[in-house]
């Protein structure tokens, strides 16, 4: 698949919500709250990169700290900051000072559909991009732990959703999965990626 054929996909209307259930644990019954206006507000950067024929796409494993995502692998992303004219900015902005990416070189070629994140209070705009080198990386070691590059093609592959038994407030859960890279994408991560491979399939 072409990025210009991933490109007209994301013009069409969007699975949404329902694409992104799929991948969250069936306890998470709000998915996006009526009335949102006293949510943080945050974007992220799904960015296609070229590599050996195939797409890729990098996330991130966030270093150890007090927050609620501490640890956790995700998109490049952040809170958005008075000073920036616009999510897509942040998106951009936030893939620049975790990762490197070079602003100028960042080309949006879609939006997914906002989600909900309930332990951390926030709204999450989701930008699809084309990053056209493997080459500007540069991790901001406070924030990013280690990059990991996944092949677009790994997450049609059915095999790498599962699922794990968690113990939540004293009850068990199961919470589905991607298996890529010897890694755990699960939670919000997982339910964009859910959405955007739905969009373009």
């Amino acid at each position: 698949m072409t990025i210009l054929e991933i490109q007209e996909k994301l013009k069409h209307p969007l699975p949404g919500m329902e694409a992104q259930k799929k991948m969250s644990p069936k306890f998470r019954e709000v998915i996006m709250p009526e009335n949102t206006k006293h949510f943080k507000e945050s974007a992220v950067l799904l960015s296609l990169i070229p590599k050996n024929g195939s797409l890729y796409i990098p996330l991130i494993k966030r270093t150890k700290s007090k927050g609620s995502h501490s640890g956790q692998i995700s998109f490049p992303g952040g809170k958005f900051e008075k000073s920036d004219t616009d999510f897509e900015f942040t998106a951009k902005r936030e893939a620049h000072e975790e990762i490197g990416l070079k602003l100028s070189e960042i080309e949006i070629i879609g939006i997914l559909s906002p989600l909900y994140i309930p332990i951390s209070q926030f709204i999450v705009y989701p930008f699809v991009a084309f990053y056209p080198s493997t080459n500007d990386f540069n991790l901001n070691k406070r924030e990013v732990e280690e990059l990991l590059m996944v092949d677009l093609k790994d997450f049609f592959n059915p095999e790498v959703v599962k699922t794990e038994m968690y113990t939540i407030l004293n009850q068990e859960h199961e919470i589905p999965y991607f298996d890529v890279v010897e890694n755990k994408v699960w939670g919000a991560t997982a339910m964009i990626i859910k959405e955007f491979i739905e969009a373009i399939s």
